[in-house]
């Protein structure tokens, strides 16, 4: 409670108390009649205290030096805030990880059914991961266009696939996800393009959205935020062209190759887990599963649960003011039934970032126990200040106004009591 509060509230609960008295006294129905508003207001100041000013308290977390703050569709950004040893009252040392250990990689659990290969295949999607990923998606797409050049669907053909400057690798697994598609049919890579003959449809790969930099000697090719892979199949009457968008995620498709790159690094992905009609509802449950596999992380590093140390469960501002998100990829198909959302976290669970984690952890249960110490203690003042004040009046009136005092000492410290938890709330 504020301090300067004190004083105000004491004066104004005296002068009610008193008041009370002189109603109860002589004007019965008037002192009942008030006591009743009272408690109705008491009652509507639960209601409002308990399901509108606590859930939207704002919160606030320290990390170290700096305070992270990452939105809900957006890159990490930092801003200075202040040091540890001021959030923490210098009292107690935060916990320190040398900045060089590494947690070890937690192992994933099995994925759920929206990111089963099956996703991919059946439906189509609106971004991919990664060049392979949009390839393997066109091969599957490819079907339709090739027997629209073809003319004739029932005409056996033979698919050429033109290199050119992409690599073998991208071209083959487009190839398979073809032949695949088209079981009847067979491909044959070419390295460099020509005229197509009859009874052959030829197949090219092309990518728009590539950034080409040249400068000072330097002659390279660098891709945008989302790349275009166009698909063309073409005879020597027609032609038509079916695309697919990708970002370059490739953590999302190879992680473990992704993180053997980066030994240095502690990462793990978070997902969303079930089938999401918005892609805010796929947002939500990826940072659900980042809090769980935070708090995994956390109880490996301490060998005791969150529960069993005391501190409050990870929110969902912990992962986002941590700066635990170091990326994210968000996908939808197009279904029978509409679009349905999926998205995928990478999550930074080094040692510094959980270490200071933890020191926010154990600086809010503290704040939480001294938080309930101060409503504790308030009350306790509160009821002795109008058990003295009951005392002396009693004794001034020698009992003759005993009940009406007991009731209006009664309903002053319920209407304090609620007060106190509303102030210090």
């Amino acid at each position: 409670m504020n301090a300067t509060m004190l004083p105000m509230a004491v004066i104004s609960m005296t002068f009610l108390f008193v008041l009370l008295v002189i109603l109860l006294t002589k004007a019965p129905k008037v002192g009942v009649g008030l006591i009743v508003a009272i408690v109705a207001m008491v009652g509507v100041g639960l209601l409002v205290g308990v399901f509108v000013i606590v859930p939207g308290r704002p919160q606030m977390a320290i990390y170290g030096s700096q305070t992270h703050q990452q939105f809900a569709h957006g890159p990490a950004t930092t801003g200075v805030g202040g040091d540890m040893e001021g959030a923490y009252g210098g009292a107690h040392a935060p916990l320190t990880v040398p900045s060089t250990s590494i947690l070890p990689r937690i192992s994933s659990e099995p994925l759920s059914p929206i990111w089963s290969e099956g996703v991919e295949q059946e439906f189509e999607a609106d971004v991919y991961p990664s060049s392979l990923a949009a390839a393997k998606a066109l091969g599957r797409r490819m079907a339709d266009p090739i027997r629209t050049v073809a003319g004739d669907p029932n005409a056996a053909v033979k698919v050429i696939l033109f290199q050119e400057n992409n690599e073998r690798s991208l071209i083959a697994a487009f190839g398979r996800s073809l032949e695949q598609a088209l079981p009847g049919v067979r491909c044959s890579i070419e390295a460099d393009l020509r005229n197509v003959h009859p009874g052959e449809v030829g197949l090219t790969l092309r990518f728009d959205g590539m950034l080409r930099v040249q400068e000072e000697g330097l002659d390279l090719v660098l891709p945008r935020d989302k790349i275009r892979v166009l698909a063309t199949a073409f005879t020597e009457a027609r032609r038509t062209t079916a695309e697919a968008d990708y970002v370059d995620k490739p953590w999302v498709d190879s992680f473990g190759a992704y993180a053997s790159a980066r030994p240095n690094e502690s990462l793990i992905i978070a997902r969303s887990s079930g089938t999401c009609t918005s892609e805010s509802e796929a947002n939500q449950q990826a940072l659900d599963d980042v809090r769980a596999r935070l708090t995994e992380a956390l109880g490996r590093q301490t060998g005791r649960s969150l529960a069993d140390l005391g501190r409050p469960p990870i929110s969902t501002r912990d992962v986002l003011d941590g700066g635990f998100v170091v990326d994210r990829f968000v996908q939808s198909f197009d279904t029978a039934t509409g679009k349905v959302w999926r998205q995928a976290m990478l999550i930074d669970v080094s040692g510094p970032k959980l270490a200071r984690l933890a020191n926010v952890q154990t600086h809010q249960a503290r704040e939480t126990r001294m938080t309930w110490a101060r409503m504790g203690l308030s009350s306790v003042g509160v009821l002795l200040l109008i058990g003295v004040i009951y005392f002396f009046l009693n004794m001034a009136t020698r009992g003759y106004y005993e009940w009406s005092l007991r009731i209006a000492g009664a309903v002053l410290a319920v209407v304090a009591i609620v007060a106190i938890l509303m102030i210090v709330q």
